[in-house]
C-alpha cells in the first residue's frame, strides 16, 4: 500500500474519551491504512494518547492483547519524561507518525489549563517535529486579539529557538500573521487557508499550502489549488471532528485514506494534471518538509 500523508490532523473528542485499546486505537488506524499523519498536540491529555500509540504499535502486541492491552504503565512513563517515551517508542519500531505542538488561538487565554505550564509546554515544543497550529482568529476565537498575537508571538519565538517549521492558523487574520511571520527565518505550513488575498506573498516566503475536503464546497480554496504551485501543496484531513463538521455526517476513521484520496483526484481535475502525478507530487512535497 502507497503511503499518503495527512499533513494536518487531530486526534478525535471520541478517542480521547475511549479507553485506549490496541484494537480502536485511532492513530494505530491510520497507520494500518498506510496513512501518514502530523497530529497536533493541543494539551497534555493528547499527548498522553500519542504516544501510548506509539508504544503499542507493535504487530506482535497488538496481535496478542486485542481486547485488554492495559497502558497505564505507558501512560505514568509519559509524565516521567518525554526523552524516555522517544526511546521506549523506537524500541517498540514505531511506524511513521509525526507530531505538532501548539497553542491553538481558540484556546490563547487559556495556556497554562492546556500545558499546565510554560515549561511543560517548551518541552514538547522541543521534541515535536512541528510548531502548530498557531497563530490568530478573528472569527471562531473568542480570545481577545491582543492576547492571541502574544501567544502566538511566544510560540514562534519558541518555533525559532528550536529551527521548527510552523503550522500557521489564520482565519480572517492573513495580513496580521503575514506581517509578523516575516519577522523570522522560518519554514511556514499554511492549514485551511480561506482567503483570495496574499497567497503570493505567503508564497514569496517559502510557505506551503494544506488543502482538506473543503475544496469540494469552497470556492476560494479552489482558487487558491489554481494559484499555488504544485510543489507547494500538501493534504489534510484536519481530524475527524472537522470533516463532520463540515460534512455534517458521521465520519469513521476507516475513511479516512478515501477522503485523502479524493482530495488528490480534486486538485488534480482543478490544476488538470494526471492524478497520479498529483499524487506522487504531493508526497514528495510531505518527504521534504519531514526530512528538513
Amino acid at each position: 500500500m502507497k503511503k499518503i500523508y495527512d499533513f494536518h490532523t487531530h486526534i478525535s473528542k471520541k478517542a480521547l474519551t475511549c479507553k485506549c485499546k490496541c484494537n480502536d486505537n485511532e492513530i494505530v488506524s491510520y497507520i494500518d491504512q498506510g496513512i501518514v499523519p502530523i497530529i497536533n498536540i493541543q494539551n497534555l491529555e493528547e499527548f498522553k494518547y500519542y504516544k501510548t500509540a506509539e508504544c503499542i504499535y507493535d504487530r506482535e502486541v497488538l496481535n496478542s492483547n486485542k481486547e485488554n492491552f492495559n497502558c497505564n504503565i505507558l501512560i505514568y512513563r509519559i509524565e516521567d519524561s518525554v526523552e524516555a517515551i522517544e526511546k521506549l517508542a523506537e524500541e517498540h519500531g514505531m511506524s511513521d507518525a509525526y507530531f505538532s505542538v501548539g497553542v491553538h488561538p481558540f484556546h490563547a487565554d487559556q495556556v497554562k489549563g492546556s500545558f499546565a505550564n510554560l515549561s511543560a509546554f517548551e518541552s514538547l515544543v522541543k521534541n515535536a517535529d512541528f510548531v502548530g497550529e498557531i497563530g490568530m482568529d478573528n472569527c471562531w476565537s473568542k480570545a481577545d486579539i491582543l492576547v492571541q498575537k502574544d501567544v502566538f508571538e511566544k510560540c514562534l519565538i519558541l518555533a525559532d529557538k528550536y529551527n521548527k517549521k510552523v503550522i500557521l492558523h489564520t482565519k480572517n487574520m492573513e495580513k496580521e500573521i503575514l506581517d509578523v511571520i516575516k519577522k523570522y527565518e522560518l519554514t511556514y505550513i499554511v492549514h485551511w487557508y480561506d482567503c483570495e488575498d496574499y497567497i503570493q506573498e505567503y508564497l514569496d516566503l517559502g510557505s506551503y499550502f494544506t488543502i482538506g475536503p473543503a475544496v469540494f464546497t469552497n470556492e476560494k480554496i479552489v482558487k487558491l489549488v489554481e494559484k499555488c504551485p504544485i510543489d507547494k501543496l500538501l493534504i489534510e484531513t484536519d481530524g475527524i471532528d472537522a470533516i463532520e463538521w463540515l460534512k455534517n455526517e458521521k465520519i469513521e476513521v476507516t475513511d479516512i485514506r478515501g477522503i485523502l484520496e479524493s482530495v488528490i483526484e480534486k486538485i488534480s481535475q482543478i490544476k488538470k494534471i494526471d492524478k497520479d502525478k498529483v499524487y506522487d507530487q504531493i508526497n514528495d512535497n510531505s518527504v521534504k518538509l519531514l526530512k528538513l
